[in-house]
């Protein structure tokens, strides 16, 4: 229903995920919080809203949700984001 309002708009990511992983290492660097990697999306969403109204010099908000933490998947998400290294 909010997408249909337009007060929210879909994004999509390439299938490779590398955007999506590397948010969550700077996430992760910056926070100390490892987000689930459902979450993540959220997470390179919310970055590029802030770097985009950054460029346009635009002071905005930008409000996300995280619904989970990345430890469930550690090992898997360990060689994900090892990869970017």
């Amino acid at each position: 229903m909010l997408r249909h309002k337009g007060v929210i708009d879909a994004v999509a990511y390439p299938k490779d995920e590398k955007a999506v992983f590397e948010a969550a290492k700077m996430f992760l660097q910056v926070e100390g919080f490892l987000v689930a990697p459902e979450s993540v999306y959220a997470v390179r969403a919310a970055i590029d809203e802030a770097l985009n109204a950054k460029k346009k010099n635009e002071e905005k908000v930008v409000a996300f949700n995280i619904s989970g933490m990345g430890y469930l998947d550690f090992k898997g998400y360990r060689e994900a984001l090892t990869d970017l290294a």
